[in-house]
């Protein structure tokens, strides 16, 4: 490993970068349902996308391992790691700012959701049932950041916003039934903890059923495509096969493995997404 890598890969870490290629995919989903793929601000919309990955990342690192980081690295100081969060979101905040209104609102209100989340003295993530609404919150609205790049919210597009913020519901029960030692090990309560990894299951199909009826009613109303629809309930159909065979398993492993393989359901399923909408731009 050369001396390059080694200084930058516990930053690199602390800002979970390898994450961000697939969760940007989030604001580009908004940028298409918009219709504004060629527009002049779509760089730009894209660093402001990156810079609240960044904050919201570190913030919810620093705090997570406050101690390892201010005492524990000999590469980077406490005061890097503390001052990436505030760098991050100012940075933003001055992009989005020349952007568009609604751009600027939707990081600030990232920046505070965010706050709420990870930092004392709320850490609300430690809240059960709170934790279960602010994180999915916390990620739709970065649909939100790129369906504002034209200056302008249509109800289509608020109506998505709807659905996607419905579906990082089941998504992070998912991700709580895959990290169940973690979230012990660290004293976490969640709902599979708390409430059992079957009962937690059975709310994911419930919630997956609720997203596919409102699919029905996004195609009634006439704001999505008889394509959207059919593509939308195929991939449900597959989610709750992965489902059906973990709640027959009820291990780590199992959960883990449907952890896994919805991963590339859903960047099947957004592609799929995209295509859809960038023929109607």
């Amino acid at each position: 490993m050369s001396i390059k890598t080694g200084i930058l890969k516990p930053y690199i870490e602390f800002l979970r970068i390898k994450d961000w290629w697939y969760l940007n995919g989030i604001f580009i989903l908004g940028v298409t349902c918009a219709g504004s793929l060629a527009g002049k601000n779509l760089l730009k919309g894209l660093l402001v996308s990156s810079l609240c990955f960044a904050y919201g990342y570190s913030l919810n690192e620093y705090f997570d391992n406050s101690k390892k980081h201010v005492s524990g690295s000999r590469r980077f100081n406490g005061i890097l790691y503390k001052l990436t969060p505030c760098i991050s979101l100012g940075l933003a905040l001055y992009f989005a700012y020349f952007i568009s209104k609604i751009l600027f609102l939707t990081v600030i209100s990232v920046g505070i959701i965010s706050w709420l989340y990870s930092a004392p003295p709320f850490r609300l993530k430690k809240h059960i049932f709170l934790r279960l609404f602010l994180s999915p919150l916390g990620y739709s609205l970065f649909f939100l950041l790129g369906a504002g790049l034209d200056k302008r919210l249509s109800s289509q597009e608020f109506f998505m916003y709807i659905y996607i913020l419905l579906f990082y519901i089941p998504v992070e029960l998912m991700h709580m039934l895959s990290h169940i030692d973690v979230d012990k090990a660290a004293g976490t309560p969640t709902l599979p903890l708390v409430y059992g990894t079957r009962k937690t299951m059975v709310l994911m199909l419930l919630l997956f059923i609720i997203l596919a009826l409102y699919s029905c009613l996004l195609y009634i109303a006439g704001v999505m495509s008889v394509y959207f629809l059919l593509w939308t309930l195929a991939t449900w159909t597959a989610i709750l096969v992965l489902l059906g065979r973990s709640y027959a398993q009820n291990n780590m492993e199992a959960f883990i493995n449907m952890k896994l393989n919805a991963r590339l359901v859903f960047s099947i399923y957004g592609t799929g997404l995209l295509v859809l909408f960038i023929r109607r731009i």
